[in-house]
């Protein structure tokens, strides 16, 4: 049989995984995966994959984990790592923010300095990702859901995953991933991350910032106070 390569980006919740998967090989069960990696966001590793065609959901886990472990073991041996204070759960949750919110090597290292400025004061981060992982199935998922699995394949695959234009309700949306209602990180990873993303935390850039925005370019301006940042916000996005 040939084999199906798949490309799992970074940046991608476990469901993203799964809608993928389930369309590119016909043993893969949806449903079953997201049982299966309950508590595992974060945890399997975006890469390139090769799979037989009948290859079911424990295989798809099993080659992300593995490679997951392997990638992390290498970063386990840095001295960086050896050195931090942070716990994995840390390290792997700020790496998947830096993932959705800072494109490029040395903005990581920057802005993951200004998360840890914020937790060392136990701040809000107010950063969307959070925000849009908290409530991406808010509509979808109610109290008296009855399948096992919510959102079911079908479903799914019509969700905006990050959305763009949260709502004031959003915002206000009470969830442990409401960044701007909520101190501190939030519980646990929102998205797959590679190691670079993994090595900008541990190697962050010390500074006093406090903030920071990007413009319209794709630009970042940092600053180290409220004012400072609302003057960024009057010049580079009204």
């Amino acid at each position: 049989f040939p084999s199906h390569d798949i490309f799992f980006w970074e940046g991608k919740r476990l469901e993203e995984f799964g809608i993928l998967a389930a369309s590119k090989l016909s043993g893969f069960n949806y449903e079953k995966f997201i049982e299966k990696t309950k508590g595992m966001e974060g945890m399997l590793f975006p890469d390139t994959y090769f799979f037989y065609p009948s290859a079911n959901e424990d295989d798809v886990i099993k080659a992300m984990t593995d490679n997951f472990e392997q990638k992390m073991a290498k970063i386990r041996k840095t001295e960086a790592y050896q050195k931090t204070k942070l716990t994995d759960n840390q390290i792997f949750t700020i790496a998947s923010l830096l993932e959705k919110e800072a494109p490029r090597g040395e903005q990581r290292r920057y802005i993951a300095g200004i998360i840890l400025n914020r937790l060392d004061n136990n701040d809000r981060l107010g950063i969307d990702a959070s925000n849009q992982y908290g409530v991406a199935l808010r509509d979808v998922c109610p109290n008296n859901y009855t399948k096992k699995v919510c959102p079911d394949l079908e479903t799914a695959k019509t969700i905006v995953w990050w959305r763009s234009d949260l709502t004031k309700s959003d915002l206000e949306y009470k969830t442990p991933f409401n960044s701007r209602t909520e101190r501190g990180l939030p519980p646990h990873p929102i998205a797959s991350f590679r190691e670079d993303a993994v090595m900008a935390v541990l190697t962050y850039i010390p500074s006093n910032y406090y903030y920071y925005l990007h413009d319209r370019n794709g630009g970042i301006h940092y600053a180290a106070t409220a004012l400072e940042h609302s003057a960024n916000v009057s010049a580079y996005i009204q």
